[in-house]
């Protein structure tokens, strides 16, 4: 593929990227027509983690690539899709990396930061796009600056870290008297809270009791381990795994009856947003 015709495919993904919440994107955004009217086929490679999407899950795994034919590449058509997914076992995300890269792929399209960095690691010359990371792809080391990336990674990332902050603040403001705020939800190949999450924590004079999820199985443990270390309120964090199980976690947010706040407006449609409200009664 000459560069030109793959400059083109990399700006439509761009586009294509611009919400937040990894493949959790893009319901009800309009798009013009596809930046190029080539009838050149390209092979795109999307490498996930979807390591716990449920049946009432908000959004499918059909998502990405329906919204690629929406924009002008069909399957079959003018796109070959290459799709490798890690089930709950990252360590196989280097193998499906390396994989795409010997087909090879003309992009890499990477969700979260497990699968940023195994692309990396695989190629520094096929280009990576990242999709809504709600990272600082300069401090993950992943571009140079985001004036000139410097590397083979391009893309878009979605609410810096300090809406999360924020969104900390505005629970232990609307829960009088709470001293511990759960959190739930890990970054996707990261063990521990962000330092600057736990920062703001003591900042505001709480502590914060971390609630690692896996699976889908892992919400229910959680909820009752929040419970049980007396949490008074509840951080969703901004995480594919979230956002695929958001009905459950209002659902449960409601039973427990504990005051929490989430991230994205797929609460919202899942009803999740409801439970969570009454959750704070």
């Amino acid at each position: 593929m000459s560069n030109l015709t793959r400059r083109a495919l990399l700006l439509d993904l761009v586009r294509l990227g611009g919400t937040v919440g990894g493949l959790q994107l893009l319901a009800g955004c309009a798009f013009t027509q596809p930046s190029t009217t080539s009838a050149r086929m390209y092979r795109v490679g999307l490498l996930d983690t979807n390591q716990a999407a449920s049946e009432d899950s908000v959004v499918g795994r059909p998502t990405f690539w329906e919204r690629m034919a929406e924009i002008g590449y069909s399957d079959g058509g003018n796109l070959a899709r290459e799709e490798r997914t890690a089930t709950g076992v990252l360590a196989q995300l280097g193998d499906f990396a390396a994989e795409l890269v010997r087909l090879p792929v003309d992009v890499i399209v990477a969700p979260n930061n497990a699968t940023i960095n195994a692309a990396a690691a695989a190629t520094a010359s096929i280009p990576i796009v990242m999709l809504g990371v709600p990272l600082d792809p300069v401090a993950q080391g992943w571009v140079e600056s985001l004036a000139r990336p410097g590397k083979n990674i391009t893309g878009v990332v979605g609410a810096p870290p300090t809406v999360e902050l924020k969104r900390l603040q505005l629970i232990v403001e609307a829960t009088p008297g709470a001293s511990k705020v759960a959190v739930l939800g890990f970054g996707v190949g990261t063990d521990r809270l962000p330092a600057s999450l736990e920062e703001a924590g003591r900042s505001l004079g709480v502590n914060l009791l971390p609630l690692p999820i896996e699976s889908r199985e892992s919400y229910e443990p959680a909820f009752e381990r929040s419970v049980a270390e007396g949490a008074d309120a509840l951080l969703v964090r901004l995480l594919a795994i979230n956002a695929n199980n958001a009905s459950m976690i209002g659902s449960l947010a409601e039973r427990h009856r504990i005051p929490a706040i989430a991230s994205s407006r797929l609460f919202v449609a899942a009803g999740g947003a409801t439970g969570l409200r009454r959750g704070a009664q």
